[in-house]
């Protein structure tokens, strides 16, 4: 059986990597010339200039939160958005926004935050991670095998339900039922994001 910190800090590191890789992410060109447009034009509003920055959706703020959740800071999230690599390389104007960005996505997360927890299945799958880091695993299983029954396995929740239940598995030995899981997620899951992050972790 894997030790429970080597399985949990490789769940760590392969979310990291996933929101890093799937952020979504704009051309730097085009960025900064949409940005100096919008700095040039007295008439646009600075929400609207705001608006130019970043893909206005809920998986976009989800893939925020949950970079921030890993540890990544903002800026990094922010130049990762704009298709760079470091916040280093932010251009001027990409730096005058850069604070915006931020308000604007803290908000968002906040928001979808509160969506999340309507979501069927969401209070158990919460218990579950709290039994699983309380080193609590049988009972972190029973709570993402329920958490699951109620959100179904293809939505994002259920993707990510099935990767804290496949570690639950591992912390308790059953290494084939996690194997089992990974590939379940890794082929037939509709997220690109969740097949690759099951691959890696299998």
């Amino acid at each position: 059986m894997k030790d429970e910190r080597e399985a949990g800090g490789k769940a760590d590191e392969g979310r990291a990597g996933f929101v890093c890789d799937v952020l979504p992410q704009a051309d730097p060109t085009t960025v900064s010339e949409t940005l100096r447009a919008a700095a040039s034009q007295g008439d646009l509003k600075p929400e609207d200039r705001l608006k130019l920055t970043l893909p206005d959706n809920d998986e976009f703020a989800e893939l925020y939160a949950a970079g921030l959740a890993t540890g990544i800071d903002e800026d990094t999230l922010i130049a990762k958005s704009m298709g760079l690599n470091s916040p280093s390389q932010m251009s001027e104007i990409q730096l005058e926004y850069k604070e915006r960005i931020k308000t604007k996505m803290r908000a968002r997360v906040q928001v979808q935050r509160q969506k999340e927890t309507l979501r069927p299945g969401y209070k158990e799958f919460e218990n579950g991670k709290t039994y699983y880091e309380r080193g609590m695993y049988p009972e972190a299983l029973t709570a993402f095998t329920k958490a699951l029954d109620e959100q179904g396995p293809f939505t994002k929740l259920g993707g990510e339900i099935q990767m804290w239940q496949a570690l639950s598995y591992q912390a308790c030995g059953r290494e084939e039922e996690a194997k089992a899981v990974y590939l379940s997620v890794e082929n037939s899951h509709p997220m690109p994001q969740l097949r690759k992050q099951a691959y890696e972790l299998r």
